[in-house]
């Protein structure tokens, strides 16, 4: 019995924990921000996200891969592609062969870091970004 109520327990963790994730990635993509958020340039952001440029769509990653950043860009909205792959990620303009933050195929997340200064690397298998930039 107490099997059962732990694996129940668990499957609602699992379940708030996407709803929450669902809910914030919408309302980011919304547009409407009930928070001030400072990106990469010191700016201070409230209100409502607009595309700061054109977008990275299949950017294959190879080695220290940068970002192109459109200058008015406060954040970005990042995913990572590829099936079986994974990416190094540092966020320093280090290099990031075989270093920095390690992201998995499927990861996406919304991103008001040092963009210009990312650098990505293959970790595994034939990964890409898509990323969007917002401001």
């Amino acid at each position: 019995m107490m099997k059962y109520l732990r694996v129940i327990a668990l499957a609602l963790i699992v379940f708030g924990a996407v709803v929450f994730i669902i809910r914030g990635v919408s309302f980011l993509m919304s547009g409407d921000v009930a928070v001030a958020q400072t990106g990469p340039t010191g700016l201070t952001k409230s209100g409502k996200y607009v595309s700061a440029g054109a977008g990275q769509y299949n950017l294959s990653v190879g080695f220290d891969t940068q970002l192109t950043v459109p200058g008015s860009t406060t954040c970005a909205y990042i995913t990572v592609g590829g099936t079986t792959a994974s990416i190094f990620r540092t966020s320093d303009g280090s290099s990031s062969s075989g270093q920095g933050t390690l992201i998995a195929s499927g990861v996406q997340w919304a991103d008001c870091g040092p963009l210009a200064l990312y650098k990505f690397s293959a970790a595994a298998g034939a990964p890409t970004l898509t990323v969007e930039y917002f401001k």
